[in-house]
């Protein structure tokens, strides 16, 4: 599942990046600073052992549907603040238990980050994101719970007009094997 999404999602960016090649520009688009927003669409992926006893060390759940929002302000063109809040919906398996008992529902993730930015050309850029992030599992046997974790992303950026950028990237937690993030596709818009 995961697989085909990710080819699908490259291939998207790169069908941008070559039918946005070819026109002139007279400065670089991708140079933002100021305030932005970003929307992202994909799937999402957990490994819930790491946020202590309320899970066993083989919950987990890959798939499913994801979402992330954040609000950003470029301090300069290679430097931002960015905050954020997304969710996924999936079942989360534990192959431990008899019969693989399920959690039918969802998990919250919430960061604060800063994120950095390296241009590859006038449009494209490779960033990356690094802070803290607050993930919940609601509605778990026992009550909400939730964790605290490293917050990481990586990303390629395509700028198609000088307000509108498109991205393909993983953000969330990840140390080790261990990990609650999303793989998405998303739109950027520059105030």
């Amino acid at each position: 599942m995961k697989a085909p999404l990710a080819a699908i999602m490259v291939t998207c960016l790169a069908v941008a990046c070559w039918a946005t090649v070819a026109t002139g520009q007279d400065e670089p688009w991708n140079r933002h600073t100021g305030p932005y927003v970003e929307a992202n669409l994909g799937t999402g992926f957990t490994y819930l052992g790491v946020f202590g006893n309320e899970f066993d060390a083989s919950d987990s759940a890959t798939g499913g549907f994801s979402w992330v929002g954040a609000l950003g302000y470029g301090l300069t063109p290679h430097h931002a603040i960015e905050g954020g809040f997304g969710q996924w919906y999936t079942d989360f398996e534990d192959n431990d238990e008899p019969g693989h008992e399920e959690i039918d529902g969802h998990l919250n993730m919430g960061y604060l980050a800063w994120r950095g930015t390296l241009f590859i050309q006038d449009r494209s850029a490779l960033f990356f994101k690094l802070g803290a992030m607050v993930v919940a599992v609601p509605e778990t046997e026992t009550n909400d719970s939730w964790g605290v974790a490293p917050f990481t992303g990586i990303g390629l950026s395509h700028a198609l007009t000088p307000r509108i950028d498109l991205s393909v990237q993983y953000q969330g937690g990840v140390y080790i094997l261990a990990s609650a993030g999303a793989l998405t596709v998303g739109a950027t818009y520059h105030f």
